[in-house]
């Protein structure tokens, strides 16, 4: 209820502020017309606009050939490296490669053992890190691939 109060009398203020100065300009005597003014203005909006709206042509004729020049350099390149990576991916020694990261990686989580060294558990810390780190590349590149 408070804000509604609030908001109520913000309204009123404003609306004594318009008028207020509906009734100030009566008294100041001011006999020009409000439409006059907007006519010139709208006219001067219209040119404006006009000019505004050649630069954006031009701009986007400009953006358009930089754009696709810039998209067949790129996309070039972009389909010739995503082709050696797929044939990468694609490829017997990638598989074995990741193999035997799945194996090693399932026999370093299988020496745990209870009352081991802190070496070992370290060693096997930074093991986990790496085999991480590489399936997350594996994932990356396959993705990439397609």
């Amino acid at each position: 209820q408070d804000d509604k109060r609030n908001s109520m009398q913000h309204l009123e203020i404003v609306n004594s502020d318009i008028e207020l100065s509906d009734s100030q300009k009566k008294e100041s005597g001011d006999d020009t017309n409000i439409e006059d003014t907007t006519n010139d203005d709208d006219e001067e909006e219209e040119e404006d606009l006009d000019e505004d709206n050649h630069r954006k042509k031009s701009s986007k004729r400009i953006k358009s050939k930089r754009r696709k020049a810039f998209e067949n350099l790129i996309c070039t390149h972009y389909k010739k490296f995503q082709k050696l990576i797929a044939n990468f991916v694609a490829s017997k020694y990638f598989r074995r490669i990741v193999l035997t990261a799945i194996v090693i990686n399932t026999l370093s989580m299988g020496i745990e053992y209870h009352g081991q060294p802190p070496s070992l558990t370290n060693a096997l810390e930074y093991s986990n890190i790496v085999f991480t780190i590489l399936f997350v590349l594996e994932m990356v590149l396959k993705i990439f691939a397609e």
